[in-house]
């Protein structure tokens, strides 16, 4: 009933996806909306072999496709969909998706799902298999080139290096634990399409970071933070506006993008700089505790 997608196949898939992704109603915000920001997700995924998509077709038609990406052991999953073009049996065709999802990838620990407010199904299907949702939904924020500000800060801005190692893995666990990128993850991305930035404090301390990547729809800040004791020190301005304006001006973005939960309030900051609310997104989890072997 189900086959696993082919490359050939990639952009017949990315159509579906995007037809179905760009309403509100059954919007998955792991993937993009149109067939073009699907696609070139679909070829970086499959690339790092981090992209199981599976489908299923009536007469030749495609009417559901579920999977995700995944890390290189299969254990952790960020799931996209399930994209189903069939509502009338949309909750059973999404319990034999899930069913199938768990026999091709049985050692699965972690499960992540981020779906827009409005697609009301999949976050009954979610809730109905106990995956623990967030108690604060997150905003997806987004700025266009003609909304960035010409102003520039002189606060010192430098790359990463390993000196400052030890005190920006105690900064990011402090002000973002157990997020899905450790320091080292961090600082090991390809610095092609990924840039980390600190503002230092002496020759092994900093003040504050922010993490930025060029994606196939855009850019997007993982992670900007500042020690509290350093707080409106305008640090925070100068590491957006150093991201910002790399994203544009040399890795040519047509937006960038940031979340952020409803509580944060340095939303007012994104405000401030040109960002305009995109979506509200709902993320849950499911962990699975693996019995000891001993």
């Amino acid at each position: 009933m189900f086959e696993i997608i082919q490359y050939s196949e990639f952009r017949k898939v990315a159509d579906f996806i995007a037809k179905l992704n760009i309403e509100a109603e059954s919007f998955c915000l792991h993937c993009g909306e149109t067939s073009a920001t699907v696609l070139e997700d679909m070829l970086d995924k499959h690339k790092r072999n981090e992209l199981y998509l599976f489908k299923w077709e009536e007469k030749g038609a495609i009417k559901a496709v579920f999977g995700g990406e995944c890390d290189e052991d299969g254990k952790r999953f960020w799931l996209w969909g399930p994209f189903i073009d069939k509502p009338e049996d949309w909750f059973v065709i999404a319990e034999r998706l899930y069913e199938h999802l768990w026999q091709l990838f049985p050692d699965i620990e972690k499960l992540y799902t981020y779906n827009d407010e409005a697609n009301v199904r999949a976050y009954r299907f979610f809730q109905s298999k106990d995956f623990a949702f967030k108690d604060e939904n997150t905003f997806l924020y987004e700025i266009v080139a003609e909304n960035v500000s010409s102003e520039s800060s002189e606060i010192e801005v430098i790359n990463f290096n390993s000196a400052y190692f030890e005190s920006l893995n105690e900064l990011h666990n402090k002000a973002f634990p157990n997020t899905y990128y450790t320091t080292k993850e961090m600082t090991e991305l390809n610095q092609v399409e990924n840039q980390l930035w600190i503002i230092p404090q002496n020759n092994t301390a900093i003040s504050g970071y922010i993490l930025a990547s060029k994606q196939p729809e855009g850019g997007y800040i993982h992670f900007v933070a500042v020690h509290e004791a350093e707080r409106k020190k305008g640090y925070a301005t100068a590491l957006m506006q150093k991201a910002i304006l790399w994203l544009f001006n040399e890795k040519k973005v047509p937006a960038v993008f940031l979340t952020v939960v409803e509580s944060n309030n340095a939303k007012r900051l994104y405000q401030k700089l040109g960002f305009t609310l995109k979506y509200t997104g709902v993320a849950a989890r499911l962990i699975l505790e693996k019995p000891d072997d001993n």
